[in-house]
């Protein structure tokens, strides 16, 4: 088995470091990703970067979207 989805994979699954929630990471094609679309600027992806390792969920990157 392998972490790199294919053509049609609907992504790999992962669980948000910060509210536990699973969702599919299309890190395979970054440009179908609901993290593509989601804006952060500099100062929040470091504060990201500092407190949590891997991607978060769509609703928690909302989220810290609007906070920071």
């Amino acid at each position: 088995m392998t972490d790199t989805p294919t053509l049609g994979d609907p992504g790999i699954k992962k669980t948000c470091p910060a509210c536990k929630t699973a969702f599919d990471c299309q890190q395979g094609d970054i440009t179908k990703c609901f993290c593509y679309k989601i804006k952060l600027t500099r100062v929040q992806l470091e504060a990201l970067a500092a407190r949590w390792r891997g991607c978060l969920c769509s609703s928690c990157l909302r989220e810290i979207s609007r906070e920071l």
